[in-house]
């Protein structure tokens, strides 16, 4: 039995839930209703002019604004007064057309250090002082960033007001993984599926696949102790950047029959023994299964070296079965 930790400290994005298309429901004058309490702004880009700083942004005044300058990005991250899982964006521009934000992307970590992709926008309206309001984001976290990659005429952004619409995030627990149920093989040197779960960070799994059998497809299926819904998945590479994952997938399932896309990632690290952590994913089972499909050096019978474990919340069609 194995238990892995909830911390994500290298989330990147993955390839599944690029939200590239957000929609545009609404626009008028009237402040659009916020779920979400911001609780302060703790990091944001400087310098700005006076009485034009990142708190302008969440003052209840739409004719203040914030006026950063003297840098290429512009962002602002927000620490929130619980975690979240943020759906949508409302955002008041200045109105001048020149500053006035066109496109934007939104990211959200539990830690600070960690930041996993929620979701973006390139259609963002310029010339008008009317609130506008964008959905289609998946970011859960307990802080928020914001970062303005475009405004109209390439000036630094000028923008009177945000705010977040969402819903209250189940808190994070660790999934208790019992024990590895299925798994590509035979297994050469270093040892079976059973090494990534094992709490011994110097033990790896080793399929030794004669012939390319399962190339860029080498598998592990995972009993869980109950029905989980995952969120995250942390990964340590063997480190010789040659038998590194690089890109996988995850699958869940309630009979190892059935199995639905959890998600994806296709930027994992090689050449690097460290914990890489992925956040981003929704799905829910009793079994998790994670596919390799591309290792560093992309050989067939490559020494796939990994260990796992997973970050979720007890799913809830597990808490409605109980009743």
């Amino acid at each position: 039995m194995s238990i892995f930790p909830v911390e994500l400290a290298k989330i990147t994005t993955p390839e599944t839930l690029d939200s590239s298309g957000p929609h545009q429901p609404d626009k008028g004058l009237e402040e659009p209703l916020s779920d979400i309490t911001i609780a302060s702004i703790i990091d944001s880009t400087t310098p700005h002019t006076d009485n034009h700083g990142p708190e302008n942004t969440i003052d209840g005044d739409n004719f203040s604004y914030w006026n950063p300058h003297g840098a290429e990005e512009f962002f602002i991250t927000f620490e929130l007064s619980e975690r979240y899982t943020v759906l949508g964006v409302n955002l008041l521009n200045h109105g001048d057309y020149y500053h006035d934000v066109t496109k934007f992307k939104l990211e959200a970590s539990n830690n600070l250090d960690s930041w996993y992709f929620g979701g973006s926008v390139d259609d963002v309206e310029a010339g008008t002082h009317e609130w506008q309001s964008f959905d289609g984001f998946t970011a859960s976290g307990k802080y928020l960033r914001i970062t303005f990659t475009e405004t109209y005429a390439g000036f630094q952004p000028w923008l009177s007001e945000l705010s977040f619409s969402g819903n209250t995030a189940p808190p994070l627990v660790d999934v208790v993984i019992l024990e590895a149920v299925d798994s590509s093989g035979p297994h050469g040197y270093g040892g079976g599926p059973e090494k990534t779960i094992d709490g011994n960070e110097e033990s790896h799994w080793n399929p030794d696949i004669p012939d390319g059998y399962n190339y860029n497809n080498w598998y592990i299926e995972f009993l869980l102790s109950e029905r989980y819904t995952v969120f995250g998945i942390n990964l340590m590479n063997y480190g010789d950047g040659i038998h590194d994952v690089t890109k996988f997938k995850l699958e869940s399932s309630d009979n190892q029959i059935t199995w639905h896309m959890v998600g994806s990632v296709g930027d994992v690290l090689a050449a690097t023994r460290k914990w890489q952590s992925f956040g981003g994913f929704i799905g829910a089972g009793k079994y998790l299964k994670i596919t390799i499909t591309e290792t560093a050096s992309d050989v067939a019978g490559s020494d796939l070296s990994i260990a796992t474990g997973t970050s979720a919340s007890p799913s809830s069609m597990k808490q409605a079965d109980a009743q």
